[in-house]
């Protein structure tokens, strides 16, 4: 059905990271950016689509974020094993990535259904984290621009992708730290006035 084709881009783009991933590999730096930017064109495409046609769906609110943190953990993943990106840096990504999804698996499992609603910083970070290595593979090519991007990286790119992962990371465990305790609480208050009632 028609009404699929946000998810079917979204499957298209997770298996977009194969190829990605061999030509960081192999060095083939110009197609590896030409691919990102189609990852980032899909990604792009497929939540206007659900959004302009409410084609909305479970399936595309789980797999959209994995899909996205699954290409560009590769990504940083890869390039920080090709020493173009600060390892340091690359720890901090995925661990906030993975911590992040731990999170939500035990606020799954412990409390209730998760509906993740991105913030403001959060959607901040991932530009970010999307931006820097792109920026690191255009700064493999002798382009006019590539000394800019490279001038940008290092240092301060680095270190406004590190303060951004960091605080959007504060900001996920303080928002469902909060929810979590208040529903906590509501629970054990519920169970409370059962008990008072019996």
């Amino acid at each position: 059905m028609i009404s699929q084709l946000p998810n079917a881009i979204t499957i298209g783009r997770i298996i977009l990271i194969v190829p990605i991933g061999y030509f960081i590999v192999v060095d083939s730096w110009v197609i590896v950016l030409v691919l990102l930017l189609i990852a980032g064109a899909s990604d792009l495409l497929d939540g206007a689509l659900a959004r302009a046609f409410h084609w909305e769906s479970r399936f595309g609110q789980v797999t959209d974020p994995i899909a996205d943190k699954l290409t560009f953990g590769i990504v940083v993943i890869l390039l920080a094993f090709k020493q173009l990106y600060p390892l340091w840096l690359m720890l901090v990504v995925i661990g906030r990535d993975v911590g992040i999804l731990i999170g939500a698996g035990v606020y799954r499992l412990l409390v209730k259904r998760l509906d993740v609603e991105p913030s403001l910083l959060s959607k901040a970070n991932t530009a970010v984290q999307v931006a820097i290595p792109l920026l690191v593979v255009i700064g493999t090519q002798e382009w006019l621009v590539s000394q800019y991007a490279l001038q940008f990286l290092n240092p301060a790119g680095f270190f406004i992708a590190l303060g951004f992962a960091v605080l959007s990371g504060l900001d996920y465990a303080y928002v469902w730290g909060r929810r979590a305790l208040k529903e906590w609480r509501q629970s054990r208050n519920a169970r409370s006035s059962t008990s008072d009632i019996a």
